[in-house]
């Protein structure tokens, strides 16, 4: 089984809307050092690698996306990409069929010395 994030890793990166913004510059859980910005940083909501999560019904996974830019409205366009191509994401994801995917979360941080972020937290249904 894939980890989680390497699944959407692979799949933003495999996507002309965000690589058009981003290139290929889409990071599993850390940021390298000298990233240039604008980048995205898959990193799983709870904190544990491979956080896919089985139930009798099937599973459900959590995932939190960080755009990092110049400028906040470079994020939020990034992040409204990241948004319109999951909000009703249903598929194929590695190894796993994608029933629908939740935003739990989205909206705009600011971080220390103008690090401008958007954030997307998603719950993915699968099975």
């Amino acid at each position: 089984m894939a980890e989680l994030e390497s699944s959407f890793v692979d799949h933003m990166k495999a996507t002309s809307t965000i690589t058009n913004l981003v290139g290929t510059r889409v990071y599993e859980y850390e940021i390298p050092t000298g990233a240039r910005e604008p980048f995205i940083v898959v990193r799983p909501t709870t904190n544990v690698r491979g956080s896919w999560t089985q139930t009798l019904y099937g599973g459900v996974a959590r995932v939190s996306i960080y755009v990092y830019a110049e400028t906040v409205a470079k994020a939020r366009s990034v992040g409204a990409a990241v948004l319109d191509l999951y909000k009703q994401f249903s598929g194929t994801l590695d190894d796993h069929t994608v029933e629908y995917v939740e935003v739990s979360n989205a909206r705009t941080l600011f971080g220390p010395d103008d690090d401008y972020r958007y954030l997307v937290d998603l719950v993915v249904h699968y099975h």
